[in-house]
């Protein structure tokens, strides 16, 4: 690839996935190809069906890609994620917290939210994709980030107003 060309990028999705968000602040993006996992988009690239693969360092399983003796490492930076809080609908009353449904990356921060958890947690592909399921009504509470929180008009239900800094 040259300098100044303009790549395409394969992250995580859905739309709203903070990884999505930080793909579209990068520079000389052509295109942004969402993946259900990050391992299916590391795949694509494999494949060349993409120029790069964009994995936080949040993702657990991100050691499967430094390990991986066909992908190399050619960055790594640090970003503002939007800030993630416990989302639900606009219309729920009910406060008992069962279950939350969420990626596993952002599963400590539970531990800084003021609210009674008592249930279990069910995982998800991405945030955005707990979000996706909390506004279709599969589950009544998520933990997301805020472009996911708007993008399927749901309401923080407990909130830590800082956004993250992941590299």
């Amino acid at each position: 690839m040259k300098e100044n060309e303009k790549y395409i990028i394969a992250t995580l999705g859905p739309m709203g996935s903070s990884s999505y968000y930080v793909a579209n602040k990068l520079q000389k993006v052509k295109e942004i190809i969402l993946f259900d996992t990050f391992e299916e988009a590391s795949d694509a690239l494999l494949d060349n069906k993409c120029d790069k693969l964009l994995v936080p360092h949040a993702y657990p399983n991100i050691n499967n890609f430094y390990m991986n003796p066909k992908l190399r490492v050619i960055k790594t930076f640090i970003e503002k994620t939007p800030v993630y809080g416990i989302a639900t609908r606009l219309s729920n009353k009910n406060d008992d917290i069962s279950k939350i449904v969420t990626h596993t990356a952002p599963v400590p921060l539970l531990d800084y939210y003021n609210v009674h958890y008592n249930g279990q947690l069910v995982l998800a592909n991405s945030t955005s994709e707990a979000a996706k399921l909390v506004a279709n009504k599969t589950y009544d509470y998520c933990i997301t980030n805020e472009e996911a929180l708007n993008r399927y008009n749901l309401r923080n239900y407990a909130c830590e107003n800082n956004a993250l800094t992941v590299p």
